[in-house]
């Protein structure tokens, strides 16, 4: 349910569901990476609205779906109420929740509490479910042989409340530990198989594959959590995978490649379809970090057309243009109807940042990965600034083992000739 009501004086003519019919109930299921964090322990002291904000304004607002977005949580991680008021703040995701803990039950408070029957029981069965998980499975060193069977089970759960439903499952993101990163693929070349073993002649399983294009190094604000461009590739990823089943159509156009390619003077951007039938014109459209999509370029399409064309265009780019930069295509059927490619982005400057994961630790699991480009030093401090730990870190990622602390926040000072960051962390339970 939304925490505040629309009031809505216009049809969107082109959606295929009036407003008149039942909310499309569609249920975000996942952990940290879908709860989404508050400023109060991001390290980059930024409120994370996830990439469920960028797929609502997508969904609603500019398709113009009746769709509800459900979950029993509706904070980011530790009770921060997210910072934009207009999107349906509903969600599962769960932070730092592994997949049995998920399907079997976990307490807890701002990252939930119970299991995935009782949430169920209590929001009623969705109609569609994007699921991401498996990153604290391999993050706990969990077998994947156990992971998948335990994503079984839960997608049989799943099931069961509504044999008809859609399952959305994410090959999952990419993490900055390389011993991480091996189980997650290793985790992620499962689920094709996972996917059609488990559909149904009533509940299909559509596999998205997050972890190709998303590169952990430029899309992360720390080793496992998107940054604003990282949240815009998995939202198109889910949108591409969702808009065609919201509106019972195929796409006019199969687009077999797109790339952006940083040069020296600009950005080459390419692309080729296999096939187009009714499809008037590409818009090619360009986001610079912190600012919004805009047509850059646009190109007459070859129409009806069963042979690959292929397109091209060189992007030279405001000046002094800094961070990461998005491109997207737009493409326009001769009736005016459009759809949009997944995006994809480059750095085009140098993005010199320090990396700490995780910010919320326990006296259990005091690890902390610190990935540093200088040399530099480490002290953990107190609030009143008592100096508790210091060593020293070498330009490279680290795996720095705290001593017991007293439960509380501390913070991670990290220092070296280009400056020093101050990064927050959680002692819990």
């Amino acid at each position: 349910m939304m925490k505040y009501s629309w009031c809505l004086s216009l049809l969107l003519v082109f959606s295929t569901f009036s407003y008149g019919q039942d909310a499309i109930k569609i249920l975000p299921l996942g952990n940290s990476i879908t709860q989404g964090e508050g400023s109060s322990i991001a390290n980059d002291g930024t409120t994370h609205n996830t990439w469920r904000l960028k797929l609502w304004q997508r969904l609603k607002d500019t398709m113009g779906y009746n769709i509800d977005f459900i979950g029993t949580l509706n904070q980011a991680y530790p009770c921060e109420d997210f910072t934009d008021m207009k999107f349906d703040w509903d969600h599962e995701g769960h932070w730092a929740w592994t997949i049995d803990e998920i399907l079997y039950g976990r307490s807890g408070t701002c990252n939930g509490t119970g299991r995935l029957g009782i949430w169920l029981d209590s929001t009623g069965a969705p109609d569609y479910v994007l699921i991401h998980l498996g990153t604290n499975d391999c993050w706990d060193g969990q077998s994947v042989s156990s992971s998948v069977l335990e994503l079984e089970a839960l997608i049989d759960t799943l099931q069961a409340y509504n044999n008809s439903m859609t399952i959305i499952l994410a090959q999952i993101i990419g993490h900055e530990s390389i011993s991480v990163d091996a189980c997650v693929q290793q985790f992620n070349d499962s689920i094709p198989a996972l996917a059609t073993r488990k559909t149904t002649s009533e509940s299909e399983i559509v596999v998205v594959d997050q972890y190709t294009d998303f590169d952990p190094a430029l899309d992360l604000y720390d080793a496992a959590h998107p940054n604003d461009a990282g949240e815009e590739k998995i939202f198109e990823k889910w949108f591409a995978a969702l808009d065609p089943l919201l509106s019972g159509t195929t796409l006019p156009v199969e687009l077999s490649r797109f790339a952006v390619k940083k040069i020296e003077k600009g950005i080459d951007i390419s692309w080729s379809t296999a096939s187009e039938i009714d499809v008037d014109f590409f818009k090619l459209e360009r986001k610079i970090e912190g600012q919004e999509f805009v047509e850059i370029y646009r190109k007459s399409a070859n129409g009806d057309a069963t042979t690959p064309a292929d397109y091209a265009y060189f992007d030279q780019l405001p000046p002094k243009t800094s961070g990461h930069v998005h491109y997207r295509l737009e493409m326009v059927d001769l009736d005016g109807t459009t759809d949009w490619s997944p995006s994809k982005s480059v750095q085009v400057a140098a993005n010199k940042q320090i990396r700490l994961y995780p910010t919320v630790l326990s006296n259990g699991n005091r690890t902390l990965q610190i990935l540093v480009e200088k040399d530099s030093q480490l002290q953990i401090i107190d609030s009143d600034g008592r100096l508790h730990f210091e060593t020293y870190l070498p330009a490279h990622i680290n795996r720095i083992h705290l001593p017991q602390l007293s439960l509380g926040i501390y913070f991670a000072q990290i220092l070296n000739n280009q400056g020093d960051k101050t990064i927050p962390i959680l002692i819990m339970e």
